[in-house]
C-alpha cells in the first residue's frame, strides 16, 4: 500500500521526479536537476503519509509543480522581453565604443528610421556633420545610398556625402548637416498647414533643380517626400525661404527595373508605376528620366498649398493606390478654388497616372509657376 502511494505521488509530479526516485531513491537526488528537487522531496513526504491522505497529497503536489513550471515560464518570458527592450541601448553603447567614437563627438539623435539612425556629431576639426549609422552590416540601404551619393557628387540642392565607413560593428555615412530640420517640420509649423504660392514655388524649384541633376547623373530618387527634403540656412528672401537639400537615397535606382511586390518608396507620395498593381486599372511602367520623382513633386506642391494630401479622402492603403492609379485629385475644396491658374496647372501636369505625360524636371523649370520665382530670385 505504501508503494502504491509513492507511485501515485511520483506520477502526479511528472516524469522527471519518477525517474529520479526509480534510479535509487535518495542517492539519486544528488544527481537530479535542481528543478526536480522540490517535487521529489514533496513526493517522499507524501509517501510517508497514511494511505487515506496520499491521493490528496499527490494532488497538492501536482498543483505546486504546475505553479512552479508556470512561474519559470513567466520569468523566462519577462527576461526575453527585457532583452528585447535593451537591444537599442546595447546597440547604441556598442556604436559609441567603436573605433569611430574617437573620430567624432556624437551628440543627440536627429532622425532615423527602420534601418538607420542619424546623429548630430562633430569631427575632430570641429566641423558639424550628420552621422547616419545603419543598424545592421552590409544592408542594401547602406550600399545603395552610398553608391548613389558617390555617383551624384556635389550639388547645392543635394545632401553631400563627406565619407563612409564600414566597421565590424556597423556601417555609416558622414553627411553634411542641415540645421533647419525637414520640409515636413516646416509644413507642420505653418498656419492651417498652408504656405503662400511664392514660398512654395521657391522651395519646389530647388527640389526640381536637384532632380534635374539626378537625371543628368542617371539616378532616380524614388522616395521624394517632405521628410526627405532637408532645410538649411542660405536661402532666398532673408531666410524666409530656406536652402533645400534632397536626402535619403536608400531607394535610389540607376535604371528602371522590377518593382518589389510591396512597392517602392512611400505610398502617399509614390507614383502608380512604383506601387503594387491595382485590380481593374492598366499597369504603368517606370520610364526613367525623373518622371516618377516628378509625380512626388506634384503631390508635395498640393500638400503645401492646400494643407492636406490630394488623396486625403482615402482611408485604406488600397484606396490610396486606386485614387493614384486613376489620377483622381480632390479639386472640390474651397482652398483649391483660391489658387492661381498657374499653380493648379503645374500640379495637374505632374499628377498624371501615365509617366509619359508628366513634365520632366527640365520641362517643369520652364513652367510659369517655377520660372517666375526663379526670375525673381
Amino acid at each position: 500500500m505504501e508503494s502504491a502511494a509513492l507511485g501515485a505521488a511520483l506520477m502526479a509530479v511528472g516524469p522527471t521526479a519518477t525517474a529520479t526516485a526509480g534510479a535509487g531513491g535518495l542517492a539519486a537526488l544528488a544527481l537530479a536537476p535542481c528543478a526536480a528537487l522540490v517535487p521529489v522531496a514533496l513526493a517522499l513526504w507524501a509517501w510517508s503519509q497514511s494511505d487515506d491522505k496520499s491521493r490528496r497529497a499527490a494532488t497538492s503536489i501536482r498543483k505546486v509543480w504546475l505553479g512552479y513550471k508556470q512561474r519559470r515560464e513567466f520569468l523566462k518570458l519577462r527576461e526575453e522581453r527585457a532583452r528585447a527592450e535593451d537591444d537599442w541601448d546595447m546597440w547604441l553603447m556598442d556604436f559609441k565604443e567603436s573605433r569611430h567614437r574617437a573620430r567624432f563627438s556624437v551628440g543627440k539623435e536627429v532622425g532615423g528610421g527602420a534601418t538607420s539612425t542619424v546623429f548630430e556629431a562633430f569631427m575632430c576639426c570641429g566641423r558639424r556633420v550628420a552621422l547616419k549609422v545603419f543598424h545592421r552590416k552590409h544592408t542594401f540601404s547602406f550600399n545603395n545610398e552610398k553608391q548613389a551619393l558617390q555617383r551624384v557628387g556635389a550639388h547645392p540642392h543635394i545632401i553631400r556625402l563627406l565619407e563612409s565607413f564600414e566597421d565590424p560593428q556597423e556601417d555609416g555615412l558622414v553627411l553634411e548637416f542641415c540645421n533647419r530640420g525637414s520640409l515636413y517640420e516646416l509644413y507642420l509649423s505653418c498656419d492651417r498647414y498652408r504656405m503662400e504660392e511664392i514660398i512654395v514655388s521657391k522651395i519646389v524649384s530647388q527640389v526640381v533643380l536637384a532632380l534635374q541633376h539626378l537625371v543628368a547623373c542617371g539616378i532616380e530618387h524614388r522616395d521624394v517626400k517632405p521628410e526627405n527634403i532637408l532645410l538649411d540656412d542660405g536661402g532666398d528672401a532673408g531666410d524666409e525661404v530656406p536652402l533645400v537639400k534632397l536626402a535619403d537615397f536608400g531607394w535610389a535606382s540607376a535604371e528602371p527595373g522590377p518593382i518589389p511586390p510591396s512597392g517602392v518608396g512611400t505610398l502617399w507620395y509614390a507614383p502608380p508605376e512604383l506601387n503594387p498593381p491595382v485590380v481593374g486599372v492598366d499597369m504603368r511602367f517606370a520610364t526613367g528620366g525623373g518622371k516618377s520623382d516628378m509625380w512626388s513633386v506634384g503631390i508635395i506642391t498640393y500638400l503645401l498649398l492646400i494643407g492636406h494630401s490630394p488623396f486625403h479622402l482615402a482611408v485604406e492603403e488600397d484606396e490610396v493606390m486606386l485614387l493614384a492609379a486613376k489620377g483622381q485629385v480632390d479639386t472640390q475644396t474651397e482652398v483649391w478654388n483660391e489658387l492661381s491658374f498657374v499653380a493648379k496647372s503645374f500640379m495637374m501636369k505632374l499628377i498624371r497616372p501615365d509617366p509619359v505625360q508628366r513634365l520632366s524636371p527640365s520641362d517643369a523649370l520652364e513652367v510659369q509657376f517655377l520660372k517666375t520665382c526663379r526670375m525673381m530670385s
